[in-house]
């Protein structure tokens, strides 16, 4: 449901979720599909993104988020923006889209590079590796096997996943 306040901020912040079930992230690939998701949807490289930012609708605080934990997983998307329901009706728009055409071959792979990037940049911080080690022995998997994971994940893994992931009625 749309849900609209009135507070005192410079621009209205707009969000949407989408509750998954508990168990979602349970696995480590589990995990990347929907990290990848959102990256595929809201991430800097996404021509969605691109194309709001260019228009001004979104600025560089618009992202997209997996979270899940004891009992509970979601999806969201969020950010500052001047038109709250221009930017729901692209990124609804984006959606089917993505439902109905399927992952674009370059999107996924130019997705797929930033992520892994990302990850192996991650390496030269010292307190990231120290974070991402934790992360793994809590979530039961070692460091490498995330790299492991995201490299053999394919467009067909993530478009069998998102008609579950995108779902309106769990918005």
């Amino acid at each position: 449901p749309f849900v609209e306040r009135k507070m005192p901020i410079s621009l209205p912040i707009w969000g949407i979720g989408f509750k998954q079930k508990a168990d979602c992230g349970a696995s480590l690939r589990g995990r990347l599909i929907c990290d990848f998701v959102t990256e595929l949807l809201a991430g800097e490289t996404s021509p969605l993104y691109n194309r709001l930012y260019d228009e001004g609708l979104i600025n560089a605080g618009f992202s997209g988020e997996y979270l899940s934990g004891e009992g509970y997983c979601a999806l969201y998307f969020a950010g500052d923006t001047r038109d709250p329901e221009v930017l729901q009706q692209a990124v609804w728009a984006e959606i089917d889209r993505l439902l109905a055409e399927g992952v674009d071959a370059e999107q996924f792979d130019c997705t797929k590079n930033m992520m892994l990037g990302e990850l192996i940049t991650g390496l030269e911080n010292i307190e990231d590796v120290a974070y991402d080690q934790a992360v793994a022995w809590l979530e039961g998997y070692a460091p490498h096997e995330a790299v492991e994971a995201l490299a053999a994940l394919t467009a067909a893994d993530v478009q069998a996943a998102l008609p579950q992931l995108l779902r309106r009625e769990n918005s």
